[in-house]
């Protein structure tokens, strides 16, 4: 490195200084010569070795910060979540009442009842509003579920708003979706959570008039069939 360099360089001038001057000086002014000579390159030698010792502590400065910072992102991310969750819970119990008596009051009515439209639309607000809630909780890794059979194409679709609103409004989103090929066993709160991961990197790795593409594919491990998410973007 750079301090076996000076150290090196201190030396050679050393063994230059005692070798060549006493030749073309005399005794007494080589001496002389020799002290003078010392005296600058050790004071060059010193104030290049505080250099870099103050570099150093720059560097360890400038690293604890990086680590404060990325501490302190991780610590309001965890809070962030603790929070979404907690609102996301709250919501989702609500939902459920609503949708509970929704239903009920559905049963108690004819086919040919008119009430029947809106409270059929309730029940589908009620659905779309648990699905969102079910991001969230995905969103603060507190909710976790068994493996079960899904459709892959199917989960990507519910998740588009979801994966629409983190990339923002700067950044395209295309779904390239295979139709219908089979159900998959896998938790879906897994797999959704994976995938925001993936698109928030591919957001991240964009800079301008950006494109992400989410594909659901058909794929073959070992001969057996079985099916691919695969997120793709156009930065760097």
């Amino acid at each position: 490195g750079l301090g076996v360099f000076l150290i090196g360089l201190f030396y050679f001038a050393d063994l230059m200084t005692m070798l060549v001057l006493p030749s073309l000086l005399g005794t007494q002014q080589a001496m002389d010569a020799m002290l003078y000579l010392h005296l600058d390159v050790r004071w060059i030698v010193s104030l290049l070795s505080l250099v870099l010792i103050f570099a150093g502590f720059i560097g360890v400065i400038r690293e604890r910060k990086e680590t404060n910072e990325l501490l302190q992102h991780a610590q309001r991310r965890e809070i962030v979540g603790q929070l979404a969750s907690g609102v996301a819970h709250d919501f989702n119990n609500t939902i459920t009442v609503i949708a509970g008596n929704a239903e009920m009051a559905l049963k108690n009515l004819s086919e040919s009842d008119p009430a029947r439209a809106e409270l059929e639309e309730i029940v589908h607000a009620c659905d779309q509003a648990c699905n969102v809630t079910r991001q969230l909780l995905t969103f603060s890794q507190s909710e976790s579920h068994e493996p079960e059979r899904l459709d892959l194409s199917e989960l990507v679709r519910r998740a588009e708003p979801m994966l629409r609103r983190a990339v923002g409004e700067d950044v395209r989103l295309h779904l390239s979706l295979a139709k219908t090929f089979g159900a998959v066993e896998a938790d879906p709160g897994k797999i959704e959570q994976a995938l925001l991961n993936l698109v928030i990197n591919a957001r991240d790795a964009i800079t301008e008039d950006g494109e992400i593409v989410v594909a659901v594919e058909k794929a073959s491990s070992d001969g057996n069939p079985s099916a691919v998410i695969r997120v793709s973007d156009n930065g760097c």
